[in-house]
């Protein structure tokens, strides 16, 4: 049990910095270049922010530590 509070709270810091990150990386800068498929930075660095949230999300929801037993 202890050993999921430190899984636990490891997610909860690591989504914060993604989110401090994707704040400082992207949104600040209003980059346009490069591009993928003619899509820009920001929008592939979204997807690739949102993707990685949802497996945060995926992995955290197996080993939150509260549970109602």
């Amino acid at each position: 049990m202890e050993n999921q509070k430190k899984v636990w709270k490891a997610m909860v810091f690591l989504v914060l910095v993604i989110s401090v990150s994707y704040y400082g990386l992207s949104i600040n800068h209003q980059r346009l270049q490069p591009e993928i498929l003619n899509m820009p930075f920001e929008f592939w660095y979204g997807i690739l922010i949102t993707a990685i949230l949802v497996v945060i999300t995926f992995i955290s929801k197996f080993i939150f530590p509260f549970k109602d037993e």
